[in-house]
């Protein structure tokens, strides 16, 4: 995982997932019940949990939801506040609702959809492998 040096745009937020889970391919995290994990066995990560660096994060985030964090954790907050929180919510749905692997056509499909109704440049896309 390369941490992100600055507080991310939801433009370096987005470009960061497409490189960390469709480019490089990385495994998602996920806890043995298979909930989702801002941080997982093996260095793993979730979408919204790439976003955090490890100076930030607290073992207290795992099974908060996103809103929760923000508001209990000021210094993530303030860390993410570049990105809209629907932006955040819509990545963090994306990463743990999907079924199948997110290098999947359908999953690689809804994260184009995420990008375009952000109005962000998705033309990272074109490096997933096929």
């Amino acid at each position: 995982m390369k941490p992100l040096s600055r507080r991310p745009t939801s433009q370096k937020a987005y470009d960061a997932v497409l490189r960390h889970f469709l480019i490089e391919g990385n495994e998602r995290s996920t806890s043995s019940e298979g909930n989702c994990l801002f941080r997982g066995i093996n260095g793993t990560v979730c979408a919204v949990g790439l976003l955090i660096p490890d100076r930030l994060y607290h073992r207290d985030m795992e099974n908060c939801p996103l809103e929760e964090v923000l508001s209990e954790f000021q210094n993530v907050e303030y860390w993410l506040e570049r990105c809209s929180f629907p932006f955040l919510q819509d990545l963090q749905i994306w990463h743990d609702r999907t079924d199948t692997d997110l290098t999947e056509p359908d999953s690689i499909e809804k994260f184009r959809e995420i990008g375009i109704r952000y109005g962000l440049d998705v033309s990272g896309l074109s490096a997933v492998p096929k």
